[in-house]
């Protein structure tokens, strides 16, 4: 019996018999790779013990919460088996004060059961990733997933106060505590917000929550160009009014949201929240500055066009993208992908750019968008055509967290597997050419 048979047949008798390798994630790339098994363990002790027989790195741990994303797993070369670790099972509510505004759950649990929770309370987290409601909590937190609110309410580092993981080497750890004023010493739980589980697999996360606000109302603002919106959101960002969320749509985004947009119209979604007569004062403002280009929605539709807007992109779709760009290339990648025919919808004034489009993906057209994103910027995608040699991740930069996580994480020493379309790029991997780390992936 192999190395890597062994370890197998050691997870299956920690967790009895795993899931057949049919019921693993479908539609998702797995680097050619088909996954020897899918295992959910039942807690976090049975997390830990699999972790540690895959310490060996004699095959490579993928963990997945609702693998709403692309993934690849197997880098190029590597022909070890694959294994999956679903967190679905890691959904316990541990602790909830409704009074205190704090809740510590499992990371396997959805945004849209942590709302069912909480809501009834007349609370709520101010995190809105894309696909809210099928996305787990570890997994847009490893993601770093960010929604149209997190203009007004930061991102999700904002509202988590402590988190315990399950590091490379199969060592469960916690940093940070319920309440801020508990805590001493660095922030380390924030440590792997947006690491792409390359530091570990978060088990459980402490959150503080948000009164629910009393009236929430969004503007449709139209322009006649991208060059016309661009100074829209600079006069909205100096004005006298404070949105909770601005959204550009590009033509091709504006006409496949509403039909009867013109194809050359650009669509701004500025957003208001808190008390009634402060949100309606706002708005005021806004009828005043743009009233023949403006439509004030209602409550009822002002919610209905939020959820359209954290769908995005559109499922649909044959590839989508996220890609980060530093402000001097931003306006330029939206206008380059207006170009190409590419769906835009661009977060607040400076953050992430999510694009989807049809047909093939070429790997000209990959690059041509990852140059469009400057030196310092980087796009991911999503989603991929069915057979496409296009990889997921890329970027031009060369960061600093490299030699970071190869210091830090044991999993350098070959003792785990990163998966490929998430952390470092392929130009930045160990020299052996074991990746770096074990990661959550895909777990949005």
């Amino acid at each position: 019996m192999s190395a890597a048979s062994e370890v197998i047949r050691s997870i299956e008798r920690v967790v009895g018999r795993a899931a057949p390798t049919s019921d693993a994630p479908g539609g998702h790339r797995l680097g050619g790779a088909e996954p020897e098994l899918t295992v959910a363990p039942e807690s976090e002790d049975q997390l830990v013990e699999i972790v540690r027989v895959c310490s060996g790195g004699k095959v490579i741990l993928a963990p997945i919460g609702a693998a709403l994303q692309e993934f690849d797993i197997r880098p190029r070369g590597d022909t070890r088996p694959v294994v999956l670790v679903s967190t679905e099972n890691l959904r316990q509510v541990h602790h909830y004060s409704s009074e205190d505004l704090t809740l510590t759950v499992g990371t396997g649990l959805t945004l849209g059961a942590l709302d069912d929770l909480v809501r009834p309370n007349g609370q709520h987290l101010p995190f809105d990733p894309p696909f809210r409601r099928a996305a787990t909590l570890g997994g847009a937190i490893a993601c770093n997933a960010v929604g149209p609110r997190s203009l007004s309410h930061g991102p999700i580092g904002h509202s988590m106060t402590g988190a315990s993981m399950v590091l490379p080497n199969g060592t469960h750890v916690k940093s940070g505590a319920r309440t801020v004023k508990n805590v001493a010493g660095y922030d380390l739980h924030k440590m792997f917000i947006g690491s792409h589980g390359s530091l570990g697999i978060l088990t459980r996360v402490s959150l503080r929550l948000k009164a629910l606000p009393e009236d929430f109302r969004l503007v449709r603002l139209r322009t006649d160009s991208l060059t016309d919106a661009r100074s829209m959101i600079d006069r909205l960002t100096r004005g006298p009014t404070r949105p909770c969320m601005i959204e550009i749509l590009n033509p091709i985004a504006a006409a496949n949201l509403d039909s009867d947009i013109e194809a050359s119209h650009t669509l701004v979604f500025v957003g208001y929240e808190g008390a009634t007569d402060e949100v309606e004062w706002q708005l005021d403002q806004i009828d005043a500055a743009w009233k023949r280009q403006g439509v004030r929605l209602d409550r009822d539709d002002s919610r209905k066009q939020y959820e359209v807007l954290t769908s995005w992109p559109e499922r649909g779709a044959d590839y989508a993208f996220e890609a980060v760009a530093p402000a001097q290339h931003r306006w330029a990648l939206i206008e380059s992908c207006s170009e190409r025919g590419i769906a835009i919808m661009a977060h607040g004034r400076n953050g992430p750019v999510l694009g989807c489009g049809t047909g093939d993906l070429t790997l000209q057209t990959a690059a041509a968008l990852r140059a469009d994103a400057g030196p310092t910027g980087s796009v991911k995608f999503t989603r991929l055509p069915e057979g496409s040699n296009v990889p997921p991740t890329s970027s031009q930069k060369k960061t600093a967290s490299t030699s970071t996580l190869k210091r830090v994480s044991p999993a350098s020493q070959g003792r785990c597997a990163l998966p490929s379309s998430y952390g470092l790029p392929k130009s930045q991997r160990s020299r052996s050419g074991a990746p770096a780390a074990s990661g959550m992936l895909s777990s949005r």
